[in-house]
């Protein structure tokens, strides 16, 4: 996923639940996403891209008690 279409898809995802002055920009939204296992950034030739391990980020998150089982 480019990181620009991710950042924008995020902004509305946002406003679309109701969180309000929500001060992120594409790099603060970068740094946010390292601290999750399961998404690496990667540089390709048209910029950069997130690339998803779903069943990684998935016990990521459940681990840390954001998802449920």
């Amino acid at each position: 996923v480019k990181s620009n279409d991710l950042f924008q898809e995020y902004k509305i995802w946002l406003v679309e639940n109701g969180f309000k002055n929500m001060e992120y920009n594409v790099t603060k939204f970068g740094r946010e996403l390292k601290k999750f296992d399961g998404i690496e950034k990667k540089r390709k030739p048209n910029g950069m891209t997130y690339v998803f391990d779903f069943e990684c980020l998935k016990k990521y998150l459940i681990d840390k008690k954001y998802l449920e089982e």
